[in-house]
C-alpha cells in the first residue's frame, strides 16, 4: 500500500497547487520504479505503471 497526502499542499493558484501535486506523484514513481525492473508486479500492473510514469518522466520537477 502507498500513502499519499496533500495536506501539506499550499498553493495561491491553481495551477501552482497542480505543479505540487505533480510533483509529489513523480516522487513516488521515482521512489517506487524498482518494482518494475525486479518484476514485483503483474502485467497489467506493469502497464498501468508505466503508462503513469512515462508522462511524468519526461517533465521536470
Amino acid at each position: 500500500m502507498i500513502f499519499l497526502s496533500f495536506a501539506d499542499v499550499k498553493a495561491n493558484t491553481f495551477a501552482m497547487a497542480r505543479e505540487k501535486i505533480c510533483m509529489l506523484i513523480k516522487e513516488v514513481y521515482r521512489k517506487y520504479d524498482f518494482l518494475l525492473a525486479e518484476g514485483s508486479l503483474k502485467e497489467g500492473e506493469t502497464e498501468l505503471f508505466s503508462r503513469m510514469a512515462l508522462p511524468l518522466r519526461g517533465k521536470k520537477s
